[in-house]
């Protein structure tokens, strides 16, 4: 199993009792076309760690993280419109999930 701290977008904060985790440490770079870029290779690698590691809480944690961040950008963006695609492609061949009218 990989380490979790070892996908590109964690970060571990301080030492000792003060060692704190993150699941969504991004810097972006004012490029908004290059930060959802940035995001969408992101999103591939937490499903790629989900899928192998059978982990998907994975997801929730990162979005508890990216709440904590005071500033957001294109590499959330892209991030998301990943799983969105993710989503509504599986969804969309599980006639178990489509929606009720």
């Amino acid at each position: 199993m990989e380490d979790i701290i070892s996908l590109p977008f964690a970060a571990v904060k301080g030492k000792g009792k003060n060692k704190t985790y993150s699941l969504w440490h991004t810097r972006p770079n004012g490029n908004y076309m290059d930060e959802c870029l940035l995001g969408e290779q992101y999103a591939h690698r937490a499903i790629r760690y989900m899928i192998e590691n059978d982990y998907s809480p994975l997801l929730g944690q990162i979005i508890l993280d990216m709440k904590k961040q005071k500033n957001h950008s294109g590499v959330e963006i892209g991030f998301m419109s990943v799983i969105a695609k993710y989503a509504i492609a599986t969804a969309a061949k599980n006639t178990s999930m489509q929606p009720t009218k």
